[in-house]
């Protein structure tokens, strides 16, 4: 399973006003937490958002939170 996937599934999984952390989530599914995984987190995260067109999620601080 690629990281794009895992991400994915994390989003599918969130239902309007649900939220995970950001770090945590690169805590468990990445081997590190440096500025280099967050922006391969961020790469990801915006590649799986557009698997889900119908669906808004949204970056509030270190959260992702589903608002639509």
């Amino acid at each position: 399973m690629t990281k794009l996937d895992l991400v994915a599934e994390k989003l599918d999984t969130l239902s309007v006003g649900e939220n995970f952390s950001k770090m945590e989530f690169i805590k468990l599914n990445w081997d590190k937490n440096d500025y280099f995984t967050q922006r391969s987190f961020d790469v990801a995260l915006c590649k799986a958002k557009k698997q889900f067109p119908a669906r808004v999620f949204k970056c509030m601080g270190k959260l992702i939170v589903r608002i639509e």
